[in-house]
């Protein structure tokens, strides 16, 4: 079978290269080699272009390690991978790599990264390897405005520039693994949010020499991106997310990670299934209830296969769909109100 990575990209997907031939027109890092400056219009959250060239900076990198025996308590990997030998890595199991987004970090508690981990480590699942990317140090935005916190994302160019010095300290990290440790990357999980979607496309592309990608995304954004794009809520407003921003970007933005750390074969009957459909309207009319050839697929399906040993049970390769769901605003976010 042909290696297969299944790559999770939460919100919108935007790859940077992050890669040069020859001279570097950018910044040569110690182990991780060149990384390109970004330049180009980057576009925020209201609309405001930021124009001109961005120059990477080190970004000190954590890569925190999770298993069952150690679910509250990591052994981590700084962006040198100097004590890479010493995590506890089983090859056996699947292996599944979170990696947050602007402003975040990994750190306990009451933090949905830390609640995605807890949930692939659940006592009655096998267990799996966890690894947290934790890039806060290269995440911040560069100006910080308590009054006005909403402006923060008009100064997240250099975040985006440090997109593939994470991206590539990753990519080593998992060929490090796979050299040292056997990891088999056909059985390597991606999962990204906002910025960190960013980092995980760029991760496979780096990747390229080990995996073919398939791509699996949650969206919050109307455009035909990937293979089996999920819309909720027609990938705009979410329930119960405040009216006004700031309040309502952070909730709505944040949804999506929520979305996937509910194990729904928890909650009996209430099973999240989107339908193919080439609109909401159609959708909310009834007219998509079909579940032949694969015109339907659970939201959150890998969590559930993730209860077997090896992620080889995905969804069929030929589905490439435009899939709507509605939720309703709270755990386990069933719906049906259509």
């Amino acid at each position: 079978m042909p290696e297969l990575v299944r790559l999770v990209l939460l919100f919108s997907l935007w790859t940077l290269l992050g890669h040069a031939n020859g001279e570097c027109n950018g910044v040569v890092f110690e182990n991780i080699g060149c990384v390109e400056q970004t330049c180009g219009c980057l576009v925020n959250y209201i609309d405001a272009p930021l124009s001109g060239c961005v120059k990477p900076k080190e970004v000190k990198t954590e890569f925190k390690f999770y298993r069952k025996a150690n679910k509250n308590d990591p052994v981590i990997v700084n962006y040198r991978f100097e004590n890479i030998s010493q995590v506890p890595f089983d090859n056996q199991n699947p292996t599944v790599i979170i990696v947050h987004g602007l402003n975040q970090d990994t750190n306990p508690p009451n933090n949905m990264y830390q609640a995605a981990k807890d949930l692939y480590l659940e006592e009655d699942k096998n267990d799996v390897n966890v690894i947290l990317v934790d890039w806060s140090d290269g995440a911040k935005a560069e100006i910080s405005l308590p009054v006005l916190p909403i402006f923060d994302y008009l100064y997240y160019a250099q975040a985006v520039a440090n997109i593939p010095v994470v991206s590539k300290q990753s990519a080593f990290l998992v060929k490090n693994l796979h050299e040292q440790k056997g990891l088999d990357v056909g059985n390597v999980r991606l999962i990204g949010h906002s910025l960190g979607s960013h980092v995980v496309a760029n991760i496979n592309r780096f990747l390229l020499q080990y995996l073919r990608e398939y791509i699996d995304e949650l969206f919050g954004i109307t455009a035909k991106v990937g293979h089996s794009d999920f819309y909720v809520n027609d990938g705009t407003t979410q329930p119960n997310c405040p009216l006004l921003p700031p309040s309502s970007i952070i909730c709505n933005h944040q949804r999506s990670v929520w979305l996937t750390d509910v194990d729904f074969s928890n909650y009996g009957s209430c099973q999240p299934v989107a339908y193919e459909c080439e609109s909401y309207s159609d959708f909310l009319e009834g007219l998509c209830a079909d579940c032949d050839n694969a015109k339907c697929q659970l939201l959150g399906y890998d969590v559930q296969v993730y209860n077997r040993t090896t992620i080889s049970r995905s969804p069929p390769e030929a589905i490439r769909h435009n899939l709507r769901i509605k939720t309703t605003g709270e755990t386990p976010f069933c719906s049906n109100d259509r």
